[in-house]
């Protein structure tokens, strides 16, 4: 299922269009209307209008009946009331009681009241429509004529919603051929008539109460006319009378009505008239307005939700109803009323509808792919086999002659307490299925060391992955459920292609030499772990890491990366990496399924190599020039001796002969020993007394040193014994002791000092010659190296003697320093003191 191409997809589309059409024609046919009346009723708690302190409100309340009488009223104290506030200047006298005419003559009361009204001329008389008589048609019922004629007449019809609550105003309301603005509508035109003019072509409004935390100024009707007010608390004020008396009163259900109380009309009224005059109305937003915002919500929504996974989807419908709801209280601020819960059960249902229909879309993407897993896993040239268990007793004997297990019984069955012995002394009993059926293998050993060891873990690790895979397809039961099924072979697909990842992986960070991978870019894609031991920079870039390695000769590395990417041929140079010399290997390769190329680096460390095959052309080198001068020197003397036989005496002959032989027999020693301690083979170690050994090298040079008259002299402490190898520990100190002599003027000294120094015994031997030059002493220590000095030249050396010095104390995990000056040099040594 490919994202990039979501509106491609049919059943999404499918999807959008039918939640769009829902939504939309949920705004005219009010199908979550219930819903919506209820966050109505939230939001107003929130959006109520603040009290005004221009509005009072005189009750007819409990009190007033109990001091005036019962009701109703003789007229003449409405009229006392109306005087009283036509004198007081009140700007508005709603006056919410209907003075119908009745079947009863006039009388003066009336008049009274009648003369009240045409006084004040700001008196505002309900009417409304009702039915006479039961099951009749609605007829308006109008004050008397004698009111009516100097009143201001505004409807109080109530319109409730389904629910029984008063949340609309009908406006303007129409009886005949006549507009009957509401009650407090009519009040306003009284007290302010330009701005009641804007309201004359509304038809319905829906109404902003007062914060129900707050109320009107209220005074109750007895104490007014009993003068316990004072009128001049209603100058200029808008004043509205009615009914708020429990056993008289027509309350009504209020979205901020309490806990289901009911609001006198009188306050409802006088909220309708705050609402009025401050233009707080509230209106339907425009269909129009609906139907985009529908619209946009869900065609978001359907953007947004197949992008995310499931937590996110459920998160981000929460985050959309949250926002849609603020809308909505933002939209009510502003005087509109956009009624949300139709696309609020949409974003609800979004996340479950995709996903119920991706996953049937992924449950048809099982079912195709899953024919072809099997088949793609048989055809991979990497791969595990199908099993891991043993399938027939070839098998097995081939596993245990790779792991060079010789001595082994297969025996069919259980274990049995009275089956034979065997001669050898350790057996192990391993119980195997081969071909569905028990055995128990019976490995026999010598003794049991390192090697035995490796082979039994192998061998048990093998027989514990096959049980375990037969155990897991022993306890993987079989689903009724397809789609679990499905599931079942992916995972296991899953865990299959997991394994063989990790295998290869493992086998390429196995490997002893260097690969990388990276794109014609540079861009490092893999690299082994031998990768980062010969390239350790911290560079991503194949090119930049590179950059470390000194090509052989004259190639550069823009040339091998044309032949390696535009020419395609494989390419491979030598090169210098400090300090290692390496072989580098180049190819790109091209993967046409992941439209790649990639460059494939191989880097193989072939120091001993070319440490070989420097050793071998210096031994050429050794062989055609040192070892035949001596022999050479022998074939000119014979044959200068053959052509005048006089010219030699037979004792000066023979004196030639043997330096010559001698010295060839010199050269072939030094190069068989070190050629000897070089080897990998290792030393024997033992107890060896450091004052034998360098007595024994002192004795061997002793007509050496005498010869060109020069003092040998050993120093030896107490109890110098240490764990090495006495033989190479004497050739050393003869190597050192040697060249001192060799290199030193006659007349001088030679000391060989053999010290203890705490935990170590410290050799070193010393001469009183002219120093070993600065820039000889860093390649000292090296096969066939010597001075090009006169000194050095009349030494006649092959420059192994110090390497074989080097190379024994290496092998005794010590090292020969040397330290030189004009007046001398002095090599020594350090080896760990054997304590008895």
């Amino acid at each position: 299922m490919n994202r990039k191409h979501l509106f491609a997809d049919g059943p999404l589309i499918v999807l959008a269009l039918l939640l769009i059409v829902v939504v939309n024609l949920n705004i005219s046919w009010h199908w979550s209307a219930a819903t919506d009346r209820f966050w109505y009723d939230r939001l107003m708690l929130f959006s109520g209008q603040q009290v005004s302190d221009d509005i009072h409100i005189i009750e007819i309340d409990d009190q007033s009946l109990s001091l005036i009488g019962d009701w109703p009223w003789d007229r003449a104290f409405h009229a006392e009331l109306i005087d009283i506030l036509t004198a007081a200047n009140a700007d508005v006298v709603a006056y919410n009681l209907a003075f119908t005419a009745g079947n009863a003559p006039l009388n003066a009361s009336d008049y009274l009241l009648a003369d009240s009204i045409e006084r004040s001329g700001r008196v505002i008389l309900p009417v409304y429509f009702g039915q006479i008589f039961k099951n009749g048609p609605l007829e308006l019922v109008l004050p008397a004529s004698v009111f009516a004629e100097h009143a201001h007449l505004g409807h109080v019809n109530v319109y409730l919603d389904q629910d029984g609550v008063y949340r609309r105003l009908s406006v303007n309301d129409v009886y005949g051929s006549h507009d009957w603005p509401h009650f407090s509508l009519a009040a306003l035109s009284v007290a302010e008539p330009s701005k009641a003019e804007r309201y004359r072509a509304f038809s319905s409004l829906l109404i902003r109460f007062v914060d129900p935390d707050r109320a009107f100024r209220r005074h109750s009707f007895v104490d007014v006319i009993t003068g316990e007010v004072d009128p001049a608390e209603f100058y200029q004020k808008k004043v509205f009378v009615g009914v708020t008396a429990t056993s008289i009163g027509d309350p009504l259900l209020t979205p901020v009505s309490a806990s289901g109380t009911q609001t006198a009309a009188v306050d409802i009224n006088a909220s309708i008239y705050q609402m009025l005059v401050n233009g707080d109305e509230i209106q339907r937003l425009p269909a129009v307005f609906s139907y985009l915002v529908n619209t946009l919500t869900i065609f978001l929504l359907l953007l947004i939700i197949p992008r995310l996974s499931i937590f996110y989807q459920i998160a981000f419908s929460l985050l959309s109803l949250l926002l849609l709801l603020v809308l909505s209280w933002l939209v009510m601020e502003f005087g509109y009323w956009f009624p949300i819960a139709g696309v609020g059960f949409a974003v609800a249902l979004i996340p479950f509808a995709w996903n119920a229909i991706r996953l049937s879309r992924l449950f048809s993407y099982f079912r195709k792919e899953a024919r072809l897993l099997e088949q793609r896993r048989r055809e991979e040239v990497f791969h595990f086999p199908d099993q891991l268990s043993l399938q027939s007793r070839e098998q097995l004997e081939r596993l245990l002659d790779t792991l060079a297990v010789s001595h082994y019984r297969l025996l069919k069955g259980r274990l049995h307490a009275d089956e034979p012995g065997s001669t050898l002394d350790i057996r192990k009993w391993l119980p195997l299925v081969i071909a569905g059926e028990e055995y128990q293998l019976v490995v026999e050993f010598q003794h049991y060391g390192q090697r035995e060891k490796r082979q039994l873990h192998l061998l048990m690790r093998w027989l514990e992955s096959s049980d375990v895979q037969q155990a897991e397809d022993d306890s993987a039961g079989v689903s009724s459920d397809i789609f679990s099924r499905q599931l079942q072979l992916v995972q296991g697909y899953q865990d299959y292609i997991a394994a063989s990842q990790h295998l290869f992986e493992s086998s390429i960070q196995g490997l002893s030499s260097a690969v990388l991978v990276a794109d014609l870019s540079g861009h490092l894609l893999f690299r082994n772990e031998q990768a980062f031991r010969l390239l350790p920079g911290q560079s991503e870039n194949l090119f930049e890491l590179l950059e470390a390695c000194q090509l052989a000769g004259r190639l550069q590395w823009p040339e091998l990366w044309c032949q390696a990417i535009l020419d395609q041929c494989p390419v491979t140079a030598e090169a210098r990496l400090e300090p290692f010399d390496v072989s580098i290997s180049l190819r790109c390769l091209e993967d046409n399924s992941a439209r790649l190329s990639v460059l494939v680096v191989n880097i193989s460390d072939i120091s001993q190599v070319k440490r070989a095959q420097r050793a071998r052309n210096e031994m050429i080198d050794f062989i055609s020039h040192d070892m035949r001068s001596p022999i050479a020197s022998l074939q000119a003397l014979v044959r200068q001796a053959e052509a005048s036989p006089a010219t030699f005496s037979r004792d000066e002959f023979l004196r030639k002969v043997d330096s010559h032989s001698r010295r060839a027999l010199n050269f072939a020693e030094e190069f068989l020993s070190l050629a000897k301690v070089e080897s990998e083979e290792n030393i024997q170690v033992y107890e060896v007394d450091m004052y034998s050994v360098s007595q024994n090298a002192a004795d061997t040079l002793y007509e050496q040193a005498r010869e060109k008259h020069i003092e040998l002299v050993l120093t030896v402490d107490d109890d110098c014994w240490v764990m090495g190898n006495g033989d190479l520990l004497e050739r050393v100190i003869l190597n050192l002791a040697s060249n001192a002599i060799k290199y030193s003027p006659e007349q001088t000294r030679v000391d060989i000092r053999i010290t203890d120094s705490g935990d170590n015994i410290r050799v070193a031997v010393a001469d009183q010659g002219e120093g070993i030059p600065a820039d000889l002493l860093p390649d000292l220590f090296k096969s066939f190296q010597r001075g090009t000095g006169e000194r050095e030249v009349k030494s006649k050396g092959l420059g192994l003697g110090l390497r074989f010095v080097d190379v024994a104390l290496q092998r005794h995990a010590s090292q020969i320093h040397v330290a030189s000056s004009s007046s001398g040099c002095c090599f020594y040594f350090e080896l760990p003191k054997l304590s008895f």
